[in-house]
C-alpha cells in the first residue's frame, strides 16, 4: 500500500470516527506533530555565528574570469569592509 491509499484510508476511518476519545487523541497527535515542522521565529542578527570565517579576498575578482573581458562590473567595497 502507498502513501496516497494509506492517507486516504485514514481521512476515510477519522470521518466516520464517533468515539470522542479517539478524536482528542488524533487532534492532540496532529498538534503535537504540528509543533515539530514550525520553524522558530527569526530575529534580526539571528543568523550571526553561522557561517564560519569569511576570506579577506571573497569580494576580490576571480582568476577563472578574466579572459571574458571588462564587460562585468566591478564589486564595489561597502563601507566598512
Amino acid at each position: 500500500m502507498n502513501a496516497t491509499a494509506q492517507k486516504l484510508e485514514l481521512i476515510q476511518w477519522i470521518s466516520n470516527l464517533d468515539d470522542i476519545r479517539l478524536l482528542n487523541e488524533v487532534a492532540a497527535f496532529r498538534k503535537r506533530n504540528q509543533s515539530k515542522t514550525q520553524l522558530p521565529k527569526r530575529f534580526f542578527g539571528c543568523g550571526k555565528g553561522a557561517f564560519g570565517e569569511i576570506a579577506e579576498d571573497f569580494n576580490e575578482p576571480l582568476d577563472i574570469f578574466e579572459g571574458f573581458g571588462t564587460n562585468f562590473p566591478k564589486v564595489l567595497k561597502l563601507s566598512g569592509s
